[in-house]
């Protein structure tokens, strides 16, 4: 019985030190002239500082959780800078280590514009949000204190947001508008 507590004490203590809380570095891209960037609905226009993204990570894609406080886009040095509009340059914290097989995970970068305090948030206020596609392969956690992502994300795309339904909504009733008046005149 004392083996038995005595290994599973051991398995807690370092089971705990391995997810412990801490900072990481997280940058979508460093090339400002190249991206990969994160644009606004119309797939042309970078984000900016009024836009914020948060890293979504797992074992694999179906098990992703925030793992990241929120960033913001177009900012260094802690001041709004357009050189940097549709990447986000920002020091997060940690909230868990996550690792799969063999040491790798998945993540996902999910972004959203208005100043809410996390993507669940955003979508929940109808903001315009869209996320990235998974990537996979990237080790999670990290072994000392503080453990770390890796300090750049990798195989991330660029991508654009997807307007809020009620724009969607809007533009739909509009073109059923135009779709109806012209039926009246042909008639």
């Amino acid at each position: 019985m004392k083996k038995i507590l005595t290994i599973a004490a051991a398995f807690a203590l370092v089971t705990g030190a391995y997810a412990q809380t801490g900072t990481i570095t997280f940058n979508t891209s460093l090339d400002v002239v190249n991206g990969p960037f994160v644009f606004d609905v119309d797939g042309i226009t970078k984000l900016d500082s009024n836009s914020y993204a948060q890293v979504f990570a797992g074992a694999d894609a179906n098990s992703l959780a925030s793992v990241s406080g929120r960033g913001q886009f177009g900012v260094a040095g802690g001041s709004p800078n357009a050189t940097f509009n549709g990447i986000v340059l920002a020091s997060q914290t940690l909230t868990s280590a996550v690792n799969g097989a063999n040491g790798q995970g998945a993540y996902q970068i999910r972004a959203w514009t208005g100043n809410h305090a996390d993507y669940a948030t955003a979508v929940a206020a109808g903001a315009n949000h869209g996320v990235s596609d998974v990537v996979t392969g990237l080790v999670f956690g990290g072994f000392g204190a503080p453990p770390s992502l890796p300090p750049n994300v990798d195989g991330f795309t660029s991508f654009a947001l997807i307007p809020e339904p009620t724009t969607v909504a809007l533009g739909l009733l509009g073109l059923g508008g135009l779709v109806a008046s012209r039926r009246r005149k042909n008639a």
